[in-house]
């Protein structure tokens, strides 16, 4: 992943504005949303949605304090998870002591936050505690992972200017039609 580009800007301004660019410029790009919506939602939490179906189905009453707790788990394992892979992204794209950089640690020690205070509730869950705990833990990630790969070239499509036309008319083209009769 290239380096996000550099304003003039510097501090406070330049950082705020480097966020707000993240949160809107892919938007622009299905590439870039398909990929986030199917793979790192869809595919990348299916254990979290697999358990989050099966407690839902689970009818009102029945439904035992350890189903409880592996939601809440597979929640905490899946924002973690997400955390870690885009502290690690964006690690290895910048400089480590670049400002975004330092964000995406305070946004993963949140999360591990979020994910050892889930784990330290007692059991059973009182569910009205964990549940936000775990969705803020799960949206903080998921944020946290779009931002960091707005500049990821793999999830841009970039428009080729002679596409249209099937690249310059002036190349010559490859091969040799000398055998042929014509």
């Amino acid at each position: 992943m290239p380096n996000s580009t550099v304003s003039k800007k510097s501090g406070w301004p330049a950082f705020l504005s480097d966020l707000k660019r993240r949160l809107i410029q892919p938007w622009k790009n299905p590439k870039f949303v398909f990929y986030f919506f199917v793979n790192v939602v869809g595919i990348a939490g299916i254990g979290l949605w697999i358990t989050w179906v099966r407690y839902g189905l689970s009818p009102p009453g029945t439904t035992p304090p350890s189903a409880e707790q592996g939601l809440f788990e597979a929640a905490a394992t899946y924002a973690i998870a997400i955390s870690a892979v885009a502290l690690a992204d964006v690690i290895l794209s910048k400089d480590p002591l670049d400002s975004f950089v330092m964000f995406s640690w305070g946004l993963t020690v949140l999360v591990g936050i979020s994910v050892a205070v889930a784990f330290g509730m007692p059991v059973p869950i009182p569910v009205k505690r964990v549940v936000p705990i775990c969705v803020g833990g799960v949206l903080i990630s998921l944020v946290q992972w779009w931002m960091i790969n707005t500049d990821n070239t793999a999830l841009q499509e970039v428009d080729d200017p002679v596409s249209a036309t099937g690249g310059n008319p002036l190349t010559p083209l490859p091969g040799d039609v000398s055998g042929y009769k014509t």
